[in-house]
């Protein structure tokens, strides 16, 4: 028997790990010890292994899953009865990825000081069991990579790959309709009751704080509290929101360079400057001066340009450059694009796609219309960029799973202590839907640090020492730790 420090009295059964799902007639482990797979510190001590949980939890007889989950320890040798459980991004992204898994002891270090910190894979994804991931989508991206295609072209190719993963996944017993927020919610709570957590926090980014938010709602009597960084609601559908989104950091950067001396003064007419750019190219459209790996441009038109610098406003660094390239781009010099403009494709290895595809088709594509979507793009013009093309769009189609009740979206009005985080120029989850979810709630505050994008916590130094202090006292005004200063970025005049 196995005792999971530090949940006093949680025995787990431990057995072989297996390779995939079992049935429901096969009384499976509930954890099931495993190599972390990642780098463990010499000083820290790290619990891996295999938790399971029913595919249906609303049919406790349905074949059960497994979920890896890795419990990094806390440094006190007397820790608190309730962990902090992470939850990822996503859908679809793995906790575990080659070249982040090992960052998680200093990312975790802070909240560790007297808590367990617990990091898992979500249903279907990386090294959760069964795999949700489709080989045919990569096997795609990987041939448009090496060979570019037309629009119409590749969408057929995804469409025909995307059928062939839905009936392997379905011969080999997969519930594709099991693989939904609302179920991984109930894994959330499984999960903290296998490990003997009677209560825990939560501690989430971007898609992750949806599941976050959905566990509060229906199980909110057993988070102690909870910190939502970049957070995504139920209710908010960005496959139509993408333009305004897109529109709203794009001009919040010009007020802000306007309002720099430094910056005004280098690029005076820097939006009316990039409007021209953007109605030049999409007029006639260019080829990059070299090809980019591993998905080369072949043509940079008014759209691609508008996507590929709307992919940098998630790192504070290039939003800092941004102003600088915008003036080279419309001096011809496009190859600092290269770096965000790839392929429209959706296949990729760090992503689970069938799992993202079981989760957007339910929740957020049968709430989104394409009329709506044109509308919006009208109204921010140039701004929608390529949001009527993305894959969900047509990948859905031949996805197969029904729409998620309508239900899901109302608004979450838990009384839990919640932190919520976010970063005025997230290009994804804007401020306005931390503030939204916090007016619905009883017990919620905002955190906006104005210099920051998507995923807060990791980038700014003062928002972990802000959680930190939450986390030991929830009522606490953490602005005195975090106050709202460099009201802009320190713009870079060169490129």
């Amino acid at each position: 028997m196995l005792k999971l420090r530090p949940f006093a009295g949680a025995a787990v059964a431990v057995g072989l790990c297996i390779a995939g799902a079992t049935t429901g007639a096969v009384e499976a482990p509930m954890f099931e010890a495993a190599s972390c797979g990642f780098w463990v510190p010499a000083h820290e001590r790290a619990t891996c292994g295999y938790v399971t949980v029913p595919e249906r939890h609303d049919q406790p007889a349905s074949r059960q899953i497994k979920l890896f989950t890795a419990v990094l320890h806390a440094i006190d040798e007397d820790p608190q009865s309730d962990p902090v459980i992470y939850l990822t991004g996503g859908p679809g992204e793995t906790a575990f990825a080659e070249d982040s898994a090992a960052d998680w002891w200093w990312f975790s270090e802070p909240y560790r000081q007297q808590r367990d910190f617990i990091v898992f894979d979500q249903r279907g994804v990386g090294g959760s069991l069964p795999s949700l991931n489709c080989p045919e989508l990569e096997a795609v991206a990987l041939q448009v990579a090496r060979v570019p295609v037309g629009l119409a072209q590749l969408r057929a190719a995804e469409i025909e790959a995307t059928i062939a993963c839905r009936n392997r996944l379905r011969t080999a017993g997969v519930d594709l309709a099991a693989y939904t927020t609302s179920q991984s919610a109930s894994d959330v709570v499984a999960l903290a009751g296998i490990m003997g957590a009677e209560r825990f926090n939560l501690m989430a980014i971007s898609y992750g704080t949806r599941v976050a938010l959905t566990v509060m709602r229906r199980h909110a009597q057993s988070v102690r509290l909870a910190v939502l960084d970049s957070p995504y609601p139920p209710g908010v559908f960005d496959l139509v929101e993408r333009p305004r989104l897109t529109a709203r950091v794009f001009r919040q950067l010009f007020q802000d360079c306007g309002d720099d001396l430094l910056c005004a003064a280098a690029f005076p007419d820097l939006e009316r400057g990039f409007l021209r750019t953007v109605a030049a190219l999409e007029a006639d459209p260019i080829s990059p001066a070299a090809p980019v790996e591993p998905a080369p441009m072949t043509m940079i038109d008014g759209r691609r340009l508008v996507d590929g610098f709307a992919a940098a406003f998630l790192d504070l660094n290039d939003i800092r450059t941004l102003p600088a390239m915008f003036a080279a781009a419309g001096e011809g010099s496009l190859s600092p694009l290269r770096r965000w403009s790839a392929a429209p494709t959706f296949g990729s290895e760090a992503l689970s796609e069938g799992m993202r595809l079981s989760v957007e088709c339910r929740e957020n594509v049968p709430f989104s219309d394409l009329v709506v979507l044109a509308k919006r793009q009208r109204d921010y013009a140039p701004y929608g960029g390529s949001a009527g093309t993305e894959p969900e769009w047509t990948l859905c189609d031949h996805w197969n799973v029904d729409a998620e009740d309508p239900s899901f979206h109302e608004p979450v009005m838990a009384g839990v202590p919640t932190l919520l985080i976010t970063g005025t120029y997230d290009p994804i989850t804007p401020p306005e839907w931390a503030y939204r979810q916090a007016d619905a709630m009883r017990n919620a505050a905002v955190l906006e640090v104005v210099h920051a994008s998507h995923g807060v916590i990791a980038d700014v130094p003062c928002v972990e020492v802000a959680v930190a202090a939450f986390l030991e006292e929830p009522g606490r005004d953490v602005g005195i730790f975090c106050p709202r200063r460099l009201a802009r970025p320190q713009f870079y005049t060169q490129p």
